[in-house]
């Protein structure tokens, strides 16, 4: 028996590499933008690959696999591992990755499910 897991790849490499981009333009606006870009991006990219390669990949084929795949049980994913990082490491880095792997996932999900989302399409095209 197989499970249809979508074009999960793609969705993937969409929501690093969006919320990356953002995370870069923003920090441009702050203080420290090359800072983030050169330094903090590579360390980004890594801890975003081995978080949807041992934990999100995982948790999708799970969800795909014994429920419905309704957006909550993603949401329910995000917030325990955001719990364990939090109670482990601390609130602020346990925030920020927590953060990440919310909107990494809502992307995922968005491109996966091909939710017809008017302020996703906004976004993604930049048209009305």
């Amino acid at each position: 028996m197989t499970i249809e897991l979508g074009n999960w790849e793609s969705a993937v490499r969409k929501s690093i590499l969006i919320f990356g981009g953002c995370s870069v333009i923003l920090c441009l606006f702050v203080n420290g933008g090359p800072l983030f870009i050169f330094v903090l991006g590579p360390f980004y990219l890594f801890f975003s690959l081995l978080g949807w390669y041992f934990i999100g990949v995982p948790c999708h084929w799970v969800i795909s696999k014994y429920t419905n795949g309704h957006v909550l049980y993603y949401l329910a994913a995000v917030v325990v591992f955001a719990s364990v990082l939090v109670f482990s490491v601390g609130g602020y880095i346990g925030g920020f990755f927590g953060t990440a792997a919310l909107l990494q996932s809502l992307i995922f999900l968005f491109y996966l499910k091909k939710w017809n989302v008017k302020i996703f399409y906004i976004l993604s095209t930049g048209s009305i």
